[in-house]
């Protein structure tokens, strides 16, 4: 039998960015170690290239697969400089 036991509820902020089509968007690390950034199909991510017109969410879950945050990227046309 294997017992797992949640020492703290350290929530993560929600986030919400919008990123350039095109780039490369590094996700912001969790502040616990023990915390893992998803996305939504439940890999683990760490950046994501960004493909207008595609909406993305990534989530932060702890050891218990509880959600404790999420980040929400809305994809953008910029005009280059």
């Amino acid at each position: 039998m294997v017992s797992v036991t949640k020492t703290t509820q350290q929530r993560e902020s929600d986030q919400m960015t919008s990123v350039c089509d095109g780039e490369i968007y590094k996700l912001p690390a969790p502040r616990d170690p023990n915390t893992i950034i998803i996305d939504s199909v439940g890999n683990l991510a760490s950046q994501v290239k960004v493909d207008w017109p595609n909406h993305y969410s990534f989530y932060y879950e702890d050891a218990c697969f509880s959600r404790l945050g999420k980040i929400e990227i809305q994809p953008r046309i910029c005009i280059p400089k």
